[in-house]
């Protein structure tokens, strides 16, 4: 295991269990877009941010998720992101490429068309 550098502070990566609360740009017609108003660790603080803070004064909507995050050793908690995809293949692209490989025999037998 490599040795972190002078400095460099100690974080626990776990998962629990968090609240988010969502609310709208536009709260008179909501009509506007999505707005994240906050993660909380606490239904009932969660609860009592979403109290009339979305369209026409009613409660924004609260989900539950799971969620891993790190916490640092000042006490201090991070959400860690959602995966980054670095590659992506159009599924009807890779068909095609795996099409054009078949003879016409091939393609009869299979009962594929065109």
């Amino acid at each position: 295991m490599k040795k972190a550098p002078a400095g460099a502070k100690q974080a626990h990566i776990f998962e629990m269990s968090l609240y988010k609360v969502t609310t709208n740009t536009d709260l008179t017609e909501g009509r506007g877009g999505e707005r994240l108003l906050g993660w909380f660790i606490d239904s009932a603080i969660a609860t009592r941010a979403a109290k009339g803070n979305y369209v026409m004064g009613t409660d924004c909507p609260v989900e539950r998720y799971t969620c891993e995050v790190v916490r640092t050793e000042d006490g201090k908690l991070y959400l860690l992101g959602k995966p980054v995809e670095i590659e992506y293949e159009d599924p009807r692209e890779v068909r095609a490429r795996a099409l054009s490989k078949l003879s016409p025999e091939e393609r009869k037998v299979l009962g594929i068309k065109g």
